[in-house]
């Protein structure tokens, strides 16, 4: 346990809620109090417990049908977690082999790789996606395609750069007298050096990701109701804003508390990562 004592406690505090939100991804049933499709008028707009008139029995209130707030929210960390997860695989997986044959290549493939992803960062991300995914349709798949799609370009990028430094190291060199072929230096020899900046990009990019899927559901171009999502519950209380503001504000406030906690998460291992970083804090924790 003594690893954990050189963990900053900022970076501790934000994983909870991440750990949190993974948890009722995984075991929604055991942590939602009632079926997050199961409708009562009875029971419309009921406020939260602390608030007047709020029950216990639906601690974060209810929404215009009914619905209790707190179950969608547990459920609703399945799909905004299964995007950004997922995409975040899928964009890092293009863009590092892109990255890798246009570092290593260059010339002709370089340059074809290198005007793609000019394009690609010409078009505002949120625009591209919605031009995406109001021709392929509001489905699962297609969101988490369109997520991966718009973010391959900064892994490329970063890895073409690295790679273009890695390519002229002794060590390559070496593996080519020896009659190394390209995939095995490729895979054995520049990938593992450029791991670990692609985690850091990665642990950055999943709260991105989260938040243009999020971005899409409000806007109605999500998962499609009646499956719950964090932004498709911001899309259903958008209009009772005024007179039940709980049906946005606690949704709102996980995606803000899960988002910040992967941008910090993703701060602390960029800074840990780096060799002269980690000698500096190993000198200053002497």
């Amino acid at each position: 346990m003594s690893f954990l004592r050189k963990i900053p406690l900022k970076v501790i505090l934000v994983s909870i809620p991440i750990g949190l939100s993974i948890l009722c991804a995984l075991f929604s049933p055991l942590f939602s109090p009632h079926d997050p499709l199961q409708t009562d008028l009875g029971k419309r707009l009921i406020p939260p417990v602390f608030q007047k008139g709020g029950s216990w029995k639906n601690v974060l209130g209810t929404d215009p049908i009914g619905r209790d707030i707190l179950s969608r929210i547990v459920y609703g960390s399945r799909v905004s977690l299964t995007v950004g997860l997922v995409a975040t695989f899928l964009g890092s997986l293009i863009g590092a082999t892109l990255g890798l044959i246009s570092g290593y290549f260059r010339r002709k493939t370089d340059s074809i790789i290198t005007k793609v992803m000019d394009i690609q960062l010409s078009f505002p991300t949120v625009l591209f996606a919605i031009f995406v995914v109001a021709i392929t349709g509001p489905k699962l798949q297609n969101i988490i395609l369109v997520c991966g799609i718009t973010s391959w370009v900064t892994y490329a990028r970063v890895v073409r750069g690295q790679v273009l430094s890695i390519r002229e190291k002794e060590f390559i060199e070496a593996a080519r007298g020896i009659g190394c072929s390209i995939g095995r230096i490729l895979t054995r020899h520049v990938f593992p050096n450029i791991f670990s900046t692609m985690v850091v990009i990665a642990t950055l990019d999943i709260g991105r990701i989260i938040v243009l899927e999020s971005t899409l559901s409000f806007l109605g171009l999500g998962v499609q109701p009646p499956t719950p999502s964090w932004g498709g519950i911001l899309f259903d209380g958008k209009i009772y804003i005024t007179q039940a503001w709980w049906i946005t504000a606690f949704p709102g406030i996980v995606i803000m508390m899960v988002v910040l906690g992967f941008n910090i998460i993703g701060d602390y291992l960029s800074d840990l990562m780096d060799p002269y970083t980690k000698q500096l804090m190993e000198a200053v924790g002497k």
